[in-house]
């Protein structure tokens, strides 16, 4: 794989990783908004409003979560992988 190939996966990762973050920082609202949601097409268009997703944003992977993984532990993890994504990209 190039270096170029590498970096774009790696963006692309780092966007997900957001998305999720900022779905666990707001589990409570999420967790509603599915809910109240007719079905999964405009559970994905809520949750793209209320975490204030660009268009294109796949809000699909918050629907794909697994509540296993609502934990502080698993959090800190994403959170310290999204760290380490952003200083991945500065340097190359």
């Amino acid at each position: 794989m190039s270096e170029e190939d590498e970096r774009e996966q790696a963006k692309l990762r780092l966007s997900l990783l957001e998305v999720v973050l900022a779905a666990l920082d707001r589990r409570a609202e999420v967790v509603e908004t599915v809910w109240e949601s007719r079905d999964r097409a405009d559970a994905a268009e809520r949750l793209r409003v209320l975490l204030g997703l660009p268009a294109g944003t796949p809000a699909e992977v918050v629907l794909d979560l697994q509540v296993g993984r609502f934990t502080a532990e698993r959090r800190q993890a994403l959170a310290r992988e999204v760290a380490d994504l952003r200083q991945t990209l500065r340097t190359r």
